[in-house]
């Protein structure tokens, strides 16, 4: 077996700390891609939130900021928001004036997915 030489030694000597260093780098950019990609999931329920009429009045920044403090819960907000029902007040279910669709089928449709 041959000796390494020295300048072979202190290059495997570094070898350890490098990969230890790489690795750290890899987790720092995976936790920043998690963030980001969490970050995005919350705005679009925030969205789905707001366009069906579910916030309570809060601005859609309000509803990020309750959003980002759920923690694990952010599946079920998810589907709650994707399952609720669109924001229609009980005073417009009458006829359109148009002659067209009234809210009544729309709310059947969102309720019994007709």
């Amino acid at each position: 077996m041959e000796k390494l030489s020295a300048e072979e030694r202190l290059v495997l000597s570094r070898v350890p700390g490098t990969i230890r260093d790489l690795v750290q780098v890899i987790r720092d950019r995976d936790e920043k891609i998690a963030s980001y990609e969490r970050d995005k999931r919350i705005a679009k329920i925030a969205q789905t939130l707001e366009q069906k009429g579910i916030s309570d009045g809060k601005s859609r920044e309000d509803i990020i900021k309750d959003l980002s403090s759920a923690g694990e819960d952010l599946d079920v907000i998810e589907k709650a928001a994707d399952l609720g029902v669109p924001n229609i007040s009980l005073g417009s279910l009458g006829t359109n004036p148009d002659g067209g669709d009234n809210k009544w089928n729309e709310l059947n449709r969102v309720l019994f997915k007709q």
